[in-house]
């Protein structure tokens, strides 16, 4: 799984799929951060994360 650091998810995810990106999972929340998984319009499917900082 490709997964790209982007600071904001919920707006990654808006436009991946005003792109014609695919949701696979919707935006949530995870012990590693917030991520969403998704495929591009020929299928290859990748993850966006904000991951949680470390303490």
């Amino acid at each position: 799984m490709t997964y790209f650091y982007v600071t904001d998810v919920d707006q990654a995810f808006h436009v991946a799929t005003e792109q014609g990106g695919q949701v696979l999972e919707p935006p949530m929340d995870t012990p590693y951060g917030r991520m969403a998984l998704l495929a591009d319009p020929s299928g290859a499917s990748f993850s966006v994360m904000t991951p949680t900082p470390l303490a």
